[in-house]
């Protein structure tokens, strides 16, 4: 199931998330991540962009399009 493969992060907080995203996203673009995995997690940052004030909203915004972007290059 492709939710075993990855961990979220422990803490509902904009600062682990991001981490998360970050670290995810840099496990995408080594090729550590299968493309399904990494849709699941594009979806999940995408989820996050709904949460928290407008500068959150927009930080996770950002970081979807990164990730958006690297699974369109592989």
């Amino acid at each position: 199931m492709l939710l075993d493969a990855i961990q979220f992060p422990a803490s509902n907080d904009q600062a682990s998330r991001l981490a998360w995203a970050g670290d995810r996203a840099w496990d995408i673009a080594e090729g550590a991540i299968s493309r399904d995995v990494a849709a699941l997690i594009l979806t999940t940052v995408i989820g996050w962009s709904d949460l928290g004030t407008e500068s959150e909203r927009a930080t996770y915004r950002a970081m979807a399009r990164q990730i958006d972007s690297m699974l369109q290059a592989a």
